[in-house]
């Protein structure tokens, strides 16, 4: 009877044994899988947030129509290709390009930046890539796809890219004022997860198989060169495993060798990705095996043990020992009394066998109290461990979620502040233009003061002339003087006035060389008058005056040719006429002395006129000195603003080392954050386990 209790606890706990095993393996799986899904994850996460802040710059916003396209464009290279050139196609290019550049550098997994355009077909790599002529980038089918997706970002199918690494795009719509400008592209090398794959252990002959939703094989924990191969095509076998459901395991030949096989599909829903678990059937069922051996073995010495067990108590300890079989039953079955003792009655070997099983009895009820004073301990200490555990999981994915939340902080900081060097940069090149329109202006005013001297050069020279001018018109109402009294002294100087003839011809020419100067003056200065603009005004006026007086004088000066002509035709009828001539004399004389008075005039505005270039030689000797002023305070902006360029950039570089630093602690925060939410798990078990036991020593009575 004893070995079918025997057989029945060794088969459950086969059965328990075999369960736990592949509990074991399950949750090794799962475990597996979950840390590679859960690096796809954040990888994702991260590029998709990068993505996000990139089409939100202005410099991605603006960059429809401003990058180059190479639709229209020659090759200039040996290889007939256009090179890609961001510092020759002009300043926001290569501002563009800078930024694509800084967030290339602080992700090492991204091989490239793209930023693509509508309008023209225009492109931007980072890295840069030579392009063929005629290139068109809205023909491209990772620009179609992406522009006639209605998901934002879009998730390409797994390709080989120029590297012959394992690559996947995620690219976003550019949407301005709720346009669509066009695309930006991240592409993504996912090498790195062959590594993860190759270190990623199951037993000694398992291994790790990821697919994409075409059924490409994305990495081989033992195979690398099948990385980009279709998984059937690699091996017709894993066929009926692609047509099985998840979390089951199933197995199948693979080459003649049987494999244990469980497939696991990525919660990354967007990618549509499988994991594939292999292990060979003999290590899986290993174990078990070698529990049933050993249950066996037991078995055998139980059954060998209990035979021997009965014929000894057939023989000498059948009666004696009913009541030790009845202490047993009352502590195994009973009230679990462990304060019995049997007397010491009956043979010897009785005794000694009432002896032991007493001494025994009490060494198990000392043991039993131990157990349950520390059993009382160990519960109050589960209790404080159950509960501080929950508390520091709790903190710990507290930390995990502030940490993730600085790390966004920092991405939209390290945006913000590469967009404020482009800024700063644009204001520097402002200033160097403002700082040539003033040394512009510096030279303009140093010409203007040459034109106001030469200006008043001539003032003078005109001065000059109408001294000279003054002098011979009171030389002439001296000799109409003289002429008007030789007339008065009567005919018998008729012959001397007509000698005398002859010299007023020649001041009358005198007079008309006069009159042609003063209207060459007139023209010069109101040329002047010109140059001088809104302050020359009332200088124009009195030129034109001057040119009427000019012209006035002339027609005066052939009017006395005329007249001195006649006179001399009819010098023989000069003493009927004397009295005319006396006359005309006297309006002669009236006329000389009105252009004196003129001549005064012009005189008068020329000293004016003068003055007036005096005091606007001074002011403009003063907006002089005040743009000499402006200049210099032109030349500490130039020097300050560079002085912070140079302080942003060294910020934009603490911003990116920061940017590095965040996304290692949010990693290792979140392998933290995994290890505590296990720990406490384990606490949580054990504080169940200590429950029990306390209540199993309880039912003990000592």
């Amino acid at each position: 009877m004893a070995i079918i209790p025997a057989l029945t606890v060794g088969f459950i706990n086969y059965i328990r044994s075999l369960n736990q095993n592949y509990e074991n393996y399950n949750k090794q799986i799962d475990n597996a899988c979950l840390h590679i899904d859960s690096e796809i994850r954040y990888l994702l996460r991260d590029l998709k947030e990068l993505n996000k802040a990139l089409i939100k710059s202005d410099l991605v916003l603006n960059a429809n129509g401003n990058i180059t396209s190479y639709v229209n464009l020659k090759a200039n290279t040996a290889k007939g290709k256009i090179k890609m050139s961001p510092e020759v196609f002009g300043q926001y290019e290569l501002n563009l390009y800078n930024m694509l550049k800084d967030f290339v550098d602080s992700f090492s997994s991204v091989t490239y930046l793209t930023v693509a355009t509508e309008n023209d077909g225009g492109i931007l790599m980072c890295p840069t890539s030579d392009r063929k002529p005629g290139y068109d980038s809205r023909k491209r089918s990772w620009y179609r796809n992406a522009a006639d997706s209605q998901n934002s970002p879009f998730i390409s199918d797994l390709y080989i890219s120029s590297s012959k690494e394992l690559s996947i795009e995620i690219t976003n719509k550019i949407i301005k004022n709720n346009k669509f400008q066009g695309v930006l592209s991240t592409s993504v090398d996912l090498s790195y997860l062959k590594d993860i794959v190759a270190t990623t252990h199951i037993g000694k002959t398992g291994f790790i198989l990821i697919v994409d939703k075409n059924h490409s094989i994305i990495a081989h924990g033992k195979n690398i060169d099948a990385m980009g191969k279709n998984l059937i095509e690699y091996n017709k076998a894993y066929e009926k495993v692609l047509k099985e459901t998840q979390d089951k395991a199933f197995t199948t030949d693979i080459d003649g060798i049987k494999y244990v096989f469980h497939l696991t599909k990525s919660k990354n829903n967007e990618l549509g990705w499988k994991y594939i678990t292999v292990i060979e059937e003999t290590e899986y069922k290993a174990l078990g095996r070698k529990i049933l051996k050993n249950l066996l073995f037991i078995v055998m010495a139980i059954l060998l043990f209990c035979i021997l067990v009965i014929i000894l108590i057939m023989k000498y300890f059948i009666k004696p020992l009913e009541s030790i079989s009845e202490a047993l039953y009352n502590i195994s079955l009973g009230e679990g009394d462990l304060t019995v003792r049997l007397p010491l009655s009956g043979v010897s070997e009785i005794k000694n066998i009432s002896r032991y099983f007493n001494k025994t009895i009490e060494k198990i009820a000392l043991s039993i109290q131990t157990v349950l004073k520390t059993s009382k301990n160990i519960n109050g200490l589960g209790e404080k461990l159950s509960s501080h555990m929950t508390e520091t999981a709790g903190s710990i994915e507290q930390i995990s979620k502030n940490i993730e939340n600085v790390k966004e902080q920092v991405l939209t900081q390290s945006s913000g502040v590469t967009e404020t060097s482009a800024t700063m940069e644009e204001i520097i090149r402002t200033i160097h233009s403002l700082d040539r329109h003033i040394a512009n202006q510096v030279q303009s005013l140093e010409e203007l003061i040459n034109i106001i001297h030469s200006s008043d050069k001539t003032t003078a020279e005109t001065l000059n002339i109408l001294n000279k001018n003054d002098k011979l018109i009171d030389e002439l109402v001296g000799e109409s003087s003289k002429g008007q009294n030789v007339i008065t002294e009567s005919e018998q100087e008729v012959n001397k006035i007509l000698d005398e003839s002859g010299g007023l011809l020649e001041a009358s020419s005198i007079i008309q060389n006069i009159a042609s100067q003063t209207n060459l003056l007139a023209m010069n200065a109101a040329i002047e008058a010109a140059h001088a603009g809104e302050s020359g005004k009332g200088f124009a006026v009195v030129a034109d005056e001057i040119r009427k007086l000019a012209e006035e004088s002339a027609s005066q000066a052939k009017v006395i040719t005329a007249s001195l002509k006649n006179l001399s035709g009819e010098i023989e009828n000069v003493s009927k006429s004397s009295r005319n001539i006396g006359m005309s004399f006297g309006s002669i004389f009236d006329k000389v002395n009105q252009v004196k008075k003129r001549s005064a005039g012009i005189m008068k505005i020329a000293e004016i006129r003068k003055n007036q270039s005096e005091q606007l030689l001074n002011l403009i000797k003063s907006v002089d000195s005040i743009t000499n002023e402006v200049k210099a305070g032109s030349a500490e902006m130039l020097n300050g603003g560079e002085q912070v360029a140079n302080e942003m950039k060294s910020l934009d570089e603490l911003t990116h080392t920061i940017t590095d630093s965040m996304n290692e602690m949010a990693s290792g925060a979140t392998q933290i954050n995994t290890a505590v939410q296990e720990v406490n798990g384990l606490t949580q078990q054990n504080k169940t386990s200590i429950k029990e036991l306390s209540e199993e020593v309880k039912k003990f009575k000592v």
